[in-house]
């Protein structure tokens, strides 16, 4: 299953969401789950996976592991499932990173090539991952509608309000994106604004119990991204949410990976 985090801007908070959910997929539900991203580089999705190594260490990694060795491997000839894991950096509890491509004065190195082959990648990665989490980032061009397209869920990170879902589809629907494969990601989410998800639903009948999810605003969560240690904040998610340090936060996370793994379930089933 492939499942693609998009906004249409910057301030949404889309790699947080994603970072935070993949965890509750793989350390709450059991989901052997791959985040990964484009060749565009995320220093806070790096962070997560890699934060108890150097920046020498990270750079080797780059060289040597992640996107640029696939990229070698599919010009040898062959892209396979095993390449894709062998590639990729493992935590314990079934939750993998695939690093994006090494990066030389701000260029991603063979840049036509990676967004030709980055769809290649992420399809032979399901062969070994239940569920393959991609940031793609935010704004449309064509390779992000690409991916958009060839994903079983596009999960819509977004702020509550009537403008910006309704946007959202307008703009994805636009690039020729299914509605009904759109998954709402309410970020930084406050259940006290009058805009909350019961009535966002009451406002518009596009949304559900089913395609909605929150990843709540959490100052313990922030502070913990800020001072680079949302690795072992997230791993609370092992222990029971009542003995964490935003109770509610934990809740509303897993309930959010729960609808969006189910929903993107019934969408391969029905293929």
């Amino acid at each position: 299953m492939k499942i693609a985090f998009w906004s249409e801007n910057h301030r949404e908070g889309t790699t947080s969401c994603m970072m935070a959910i993949s965890a509750a997929a793989a350390w709450k539900m059991r989901v052997y789950c791959l985040s990964t991203q484009t060749h565009i580089l995320s220093e806070e999705l790096e962070e997560f996976f890699l934060h108890d190594i150097t920046e020498d260490e990270r750079e080797c990694l780059r060289l040597e592991m992640g996107t640029d060795s696939l990229i070698r491997q599919f010009k040898s000839g062959k892209l396979t499932g095993e390449d894709v894991l062998n590639n990729s950096i493992e935590k314990e509890g079934g939750l993998s990173y695939l690093i994006p491509s090494c990066r030389i004065e701000g260029r991603s190195i063979d840049a036509d090539l990676l967004a030709k082959i980055l769809p290649l990648v992420y399809s032979a990665a399901e062969e070994k991952f239940e569920t393959v989490m991609i940031d793609a980032g935010t704004g449309i061009d064509d390779s992000t509608i690409q991916i958009l397209a060839e994903a079983d869920v596009v999960a819509v990170v977004c702020c509550q309000g009537k403008k910006i879902v309704r946007r959202s589809i307008e703009t994805l629907r636009d690039a020729g994106i299914a509605e009904e494969k759109l998954f709402f990601v309410f970020s930084r989410y406050i259940p006290t604004s009058r805009y909350n998800i019961n009535n966002l639903k009451f406002f518009l009948g596009r949304l559900g119990t089913g395609n909605t999810g929150a990843v709540p605003l959490s100052t313990a969560f922030m502070d913990a991204i800020e001072e680079g240690r949302q690795y072992n904040f997230l791993k609370s998610l092992e222990r029971n949410p009542r003995e964490t340090e935003d109770p509610y936060f934990f809740k509303e996370i897993v309930n959010c990976a729960e609808k969006l793994i189910g929903m993107c379930r019934r969408i391969v089933r029905r293929r």
